[in-house]
Order: C-alpha cells, then structure tokens, then sequence
C-alpha cells in the first residue's frame, strides 16, 4: 500500500490525478489532495505519505516552500513537481531536495502513470534497505552482548588480550584508544561502605541484566560485561586521558543519574567505582583502580583519582582554607574551591565535612563572621561596609547570620565593644 499526496490548487486537477491513480493502482494505493502549500505540509505531517506530487504555483507557501517545510521532519517522502512553468527556474532548489521528476502542465497521463510506477518502485526499494538494515540491526543487537562481554573479560583475564585488541575494536567498531573503567556493584543493604547479601542480590539482579546493559549504555556509551555476582563491569571509549576535574564531575554525576535509574528499577542499593582513563592496552590498571575504589572510598560514588587527590588531605584542606581566608568577601562555592585543589566537588564536600566536622558553606560562613567580628571594631567602618567587605549583598542576611554566631546584631556588637 502507498500513500500519496496531490497538492493543487486547481480542484479539476487534483480530481483528474486522483481518479487516475486509482484507476491504474485500485487498492494499492491511499490518497490525499490539497489546495494549499500550508495545508500540504500539514498533510504530509499526519500522514507521512511515501509520494507526493506538489503544484508549484499555491496560495502561501508554494511548491518549494513546503518542501522545505516537509523536509525538515520527513526523509522519506518522494517529490514529483507539478508546473506550468520553465524548470530550471527552480531546478537547483529542487534538486536539493530530492525531487525526482518534473511534470508539465497539462500532464500526459501515461507520463503520469510512468513516473507514479517508477516513484512506486523506488518506495519497494527504500523499504527493503529499511527492512535489511533492521535485520542487520536485530542481528547485532542479539550478538553485541556476546562481543562486549569478550572484550570485558579478555581485560580481566589478559594472558592474550594484545592480540584480541584490534579484533574486538573492529567488532564494537570502537575508534578511540583509551578506556575508562566503571563498576557497578549492588547489595541488599550498606553496612559500613561494604554492600550486603552480594550473591542474593546478583539473583535478583540478574533478571534485570539486559535492562542494566541498555542503562549503561544510554548513560556512558560503554561496552558492558555481563551480571558477575553482584557486580558489573563496563569500560567508556575515551579519546584522550581524561583526567581534568570537569571531566570527573561529568563522569561522577553520570553514576549517580544511573544510580537513580536504577534504583527505580530494583529495589537494592547501588554503587559506582570509577578508574583513570588508561590506553586500550592497559584497560586491566583502570578496572583494578575502580574496584580499589569500592574498597576503600565506602561512598556511593568513588573516583580513583578523587582518591588519589586526598591520600594526604592536609595538602588539599590547607590550600582550600588558605583560598577561603584570602578570598571570602567573594563569591565562594565547593565547586570553586574544589577545581582549584583538584579534586570534584561531590568528593571535596564529603569529606571536609568527615575531616572538620562542618560543612564547606559553614566553614565560609564562620570565617566570615570572625573576620567581621574584627572588622567592627573598626568606628571608621558602617555596617554596611562591613557586610560588603565579608562578602555578602543584604545587610538583613548578613544581620541574621551575625546574630546566629554572636548571639547579637552586628550593630549591638559594635555598640558593645566601643
């Protein structure tokens, strides 16, 4: 069955095709006419018609007009121009859009009927490519876990890895020369950053697989091993070293979105270690990294070189409170400070809460406030400088979180200490 859409705005016309179509073609064919090029474009949308035939010369948009309008949501669609005018007037634009045959007015009827059944032919064939394309596809799709999964497990199991390389590359049509790895492990419950019942949980994970698989790769574009016990392991194709702390938050907030979606699947707990992107060759070091940090980091998301930054957190909390004591009457945030020491964000306020025993934006706020306390003393300074000079725009705000710290308004602390 085709469709086809006649756009003229000669009524005569439009039913002359028509009865022409359905005489040669009964019941192979649905057809639709219009007198407008904006009524075409809207027939085209609600139908999709494989064929259409459009005048040139309509009220509001013409010919070309709606076909451009048409292209923009419809490849498909085969072009035929119906003119009483000379064609190369408007060939170029039309060529472009793929129209494949002029008719000139009045239309021949065998012409008519000859274009129509090579247009017709031309419709067989763009189907059979769609329809051995999703062959191909479904093909793929059922032997892409087979493949990927070799490629996971020649990473872990390496004795031979260097020769299976390029295979596997060629296989996943995989064009970057770096890897990145990613772990998913999931438990029933967290105790202590170690994830509980793993063998019960891969159980019940493992009905899911496939949907995990189509998760991580929405998320990450990575190649993904099978459900592994309670764990499963995917590599990310990198084109460079990946190591700046813009691409670790990008990295790190991609888990914790896959995190949410998976949770919203199955009810268990999850989470993500993240390895250093490695050369394709020593893929092993970034899934042993990302493992490492499961162990040892007992957050729901832990990237190695997050890890790595804070070894010795003296040397990253000391430049962040150097920054804060230089900087506080300007605008400060975790993720400034943190891109200035090296590490993401979602790290760097963990664990200065673990380390300190107060969150970042309370640490700012109490210096803040200390250095105001100094600052009123000063009979030369308003309070409103006062405020500016901390940091802050409203004097109210300012007022309240004095007040907080102080047990008084900054206006009583300063009549206080005169």
């Amino acid at each position: 069955m085709y469709t086809i859409l006649l756009a003229d705005d000669e009524g005569i016309m439009l039913e002359s095709l028509k009865a022409l179509i359905l005489k040669n073609f009964p019941g192979e064919c649905t057809v639709e006419c219009v007198k407008t090029g904006r009524a075409a474009v809207e027939a085209a949308e609600r139908l999709r018609p494989d064929i259409a035939f459009l005048d040139i010369q309509m009220p509001g948009l013409n010919g070309i007009q709606a076909m451009q309008e048409i292209r923009k949501y419809n490849d498909f669609t085969l072009f035929v121009i119906v003119t009483a005018f000379d064609r190369f007037s408007f060939a170029k634009e039309a060529i472009n859009l793929g129209v494949i045959e002029y008719l000139t007015k009045p239309v021949n009827h065998r012409t008519f009927v000859d274009v129509l059944l090579r247009a017709m032919r031309m419709v067989d064939e763009n189907r059979m490519k769609i329809n051995d394309n999703l062959k191909v596809r479904e093909r793929m799709a059922a032997v892409l876990p087979i493949f990927e999964s070799g490629l996971v497990y020649s990473i872990l199991l390496p004795e031979d890895f260097a020769g299976r390389a390029d295979t596997y590359k060629e296989l996943l049509d995989i064009r970057e020369d770096y890897l990145q790895a990613v772990v998913i492990e999931w438990g029933d419950e967290e105790r202590d950053g170690v994830l509980s019942n793993p063998i019960g949980a891969g159980v019940k994970a493992f009905e899911h697989e496939t949907a995990f698989r189509d998760l991580l790769r929405q998320t990450f574009d990575a190649v993904t091993g099978p459900v592994m016990s309670n764990r499963m392991v995917s590599f990310v194709a990198r084109t460079g070293d990946g190591g700046t702390v813009a691409d670790r938050i990008v990295m790190i907030e991609k888990a914790l979105h896959l995190i949410r979606r998976l949770k919203a699947r199955v009810d268990l707990r999850f989470r993500v270690g993240i390895g250093s992107t490695q050369s394709f060759g020593d893929a092993l070091v970034s899934y042993k990294e990302a493992t490492r940090s499961l162990r040892n980091c007992g957050r729901t998301v832990c990237h190695h070189d997050d890890i790595c930054a804070v070894q010795d957190f003296d040397k990253v909390l000391c430049p962040a409170m150097e920054y804060v004591a230089k900087n506080f009457s300007r605008e400060i945030s975790a993720e400034s400070v943190a891109e200035i020491v090296g590490i993401s964000p979602y790290f760097f306020s963990r664990i200065f809460r673990e380390k300190t025993g107060e969150s970042f934006v309370e640490y700012i706020t109490r210096v803040r406030m200390e250095a105001a306390a100094r600052l009123l003393l000063d009979p030369v300074l308003s309070i409103k400088e006062v405020c500016a000079s901390c940091g802050y725009i409203d004097p109210n705000y300012f007022g309240r979180l004095f007040k907080k710290q102080f047990g008084m308004l900054p206006e009583e602390y300063k009549e206080a200490k005169r």
